[in-house]
């Protein structure tokens, strides 16, 4: 069947913001803010001609990414908040768990971990059923954290763990140390000091690989947990 011809500028300027988001995605992970600020304004501009509001909505996830990057959470959690209204009643089920996996983060980072605790079970439920590999991993990713502030120190690690497993299975580097960094805070909240210690130590290996900012912070962990006698450990 021939498409439209109206509906196929829609289909490229869908395409091209898509390509910005990504290029944005990528500048976002290299901590790089004024790249990522640019690609994300050029692509959110060419998504506002669009109708697709899938494509909208990621457009929203992505700014609420750089968003928290900043320190901004309140903007990040707003964005975030309005690409699940654009995508709620769509039929993109995958966009659908992402969508409420990262509104559960930013309400975890923001403290409410109950309301945390709802919107992200919701992302795992649905990426079960949709069998989202990579959006379990990000689901469990958040669920951690959401259960170590609650207290629930074990499900905090088993949630890591399972999401360390995913990601290295993908081959996903990145998100495996970040996964990890935050697996040594679950330790260090149940008192292993020496398992934090030790998944630090694997973390700081990736990051270091990727030249990424995040591995001073990870040094700054590491050294904060040795015992006063202990050398530092050679990279």
């Amino acid at each position: 069947m021939t498409m439209p011809k109206a509906l196929a500028p829609l289909s490229r300027l869908s395409a091209q913001a898509r390509a910005h988001r990504y290029r944005a995605r990528a500048h976002i992970r290299l901590g790089h803010h004024d790249e990522a600020h640019t690609y994300l304004q050029r692509g959110f501009e060419l998504a506002e001609q669009t109708d697709d509001r899938v494509e909208q909505s990621f457009q929203w996830q992505y700014r609420s990414h750089l968003a928290q990057r900043e320190g901004r959470l309140r903007d990040a959690l707003a964005d975030a908040e309005r690409g699940w209204e654009l995508i709620q009643d769509s039929d993109d089920e995958q966009g659908k768990a992402f969508t409420l996996n990262a509104v559960g983060w930013y309400h975890a980072l923001l403290g409410d971990h109950q309301q945390a605790l709802t919107w992200c079970e919701r992302a795992l439920e649905l990426f079960q059923r949709i069998g989202d590999l990579q959006g379990l991993g990000a689901t469990l990713d958040s669920l951690g954290l959401v259960h170590r502030h609650l207290g629930h120190h074990a499900e905090s690690v088993a949630c890591y763990q399972r999401a360390i497993a995913l990601y290295r299975d993908r081959g996903d580097r990145y998100n495996e140390a970040v996964s990890l960094t935050y697996l040594g805070e679950a330790h260090e909240a149940a008192g292993d000091l020496g398992a934090a210690r030790a998944v630090w130590h694997d973390a700081l290996t990736i990051l270091e690989e990727f030249d990424h900012q995040a591995a001073d912070h990870v040094r700054a962990r590491i050294d904060a947990v040795l015992p006063p006698s202990s050398p530092v450990p050679l990279p």
